[in-house]
């Protein structure tokens, strides 16, 4: 064996156990990183569906007092929708926006009885 070869071996014998703990600690933190993301976003998404819970609640008490309403029993359909914008008008969730497929501004989706 030539000296070439044996400095050869004893630097591939002290890279190859460095390279290797290297990518160990390198895959080790990138795991710890990803189950730490998908944490936060567990927790965003647990967060979301709550806040998503309590809007359909709201509404869906606002639109069963409306349903009750003696309005619909006499069929006076137009005190019936004033009644309803009154309900439903002091909510934060009761204007949506719909824009067209190419942007522009929001525009309301409240009609007025006719």
């Amino acid at each position: 064996m030539t000296v070439q070869q044996a400095l050869s071996l004893l630097l591939a014998a002290t890279l190859l156990p460095m390279l290797a703990g290297g990518a160990w600690i390198l895959h080790a933190q990138w795991s710890g990183e990803r189950e730490a993301a998908n944490a936060r976003l567990l927790s965003q998404a647990h967060t979301l569906v709550a806040a998503t819970d309590q809007q359909f609640a709201a509404v869906v008490g606002r639109l069963q007092s409306a349903a009750a309403s003696e309005q619909i029993d006499r069929a006076d359909w137009a005190g019936f929708h004033r009644y309803a914008r009154r309900a439903l008008a002091n909510g934060p969730d009761t204007r949506t926006g719909r824009t067209s497929w190419r942007g522009g501004r929001p525009r309301s989706n409240v009609r007025p009885w006719r």
